[in-house]
């Protein structure tokens, strides 16, 4: 890992990181944060490490509803908790200075290697 940079992995339910070596040699850069409550917290506070990665939500848990965005999963929850990280990143005095990333698929996906259909235009 890189010297001198802090990080954290917010997660609720699970991580394909914990997989990834050398970052599960590292345990206690790990938080089972559901909502992401403590990142938002701290992110108010203006505390957050120099990289932090969000998972959201891949099941139901204790209540709560998927926020994965998942096929055959309501897409709503996702966005409103995408929504609720942006207006409180836009509202902290890290806004300047934070590049804020939103990727779908960050572990290769299961479909990377299907055929894929051609398109006709009928042309």
């Amino acid at each position: 890992m890189a010297e001198n940079y802090t990080w954290m992995i917010h997660f609720h339910d699970f991580t394909t990181a914990h997989g990834i070596h050398p970052l599960n040699t590292h345990q206690d850069n790990y938080l089972m944060d559901m909502g992401f409550k403590h990142f938002l917290t701290n992110l108010k506070k203006g505390t957050i490490p120099n990289y932090t990665w969000l998972v959201p939500l891949l099941g139901e848990k204790d209540g709560m509803r998927p926020t994965s965005q998942h096929p055959s999963y309501d897409i709503r929850p996702g966005e409103s908790q995408i929504k609720e990280i942006y207006e409180t990143l836009r509202a902290s005095d890290r806004w300047n200075d934070t590049l804020f990333v939103i990727t779908y698929d960050e572990h290769g996906g299961f479909w990377g290697t299907s055929l894929y259909l051609k398109f006709n235009s009928g042309r």
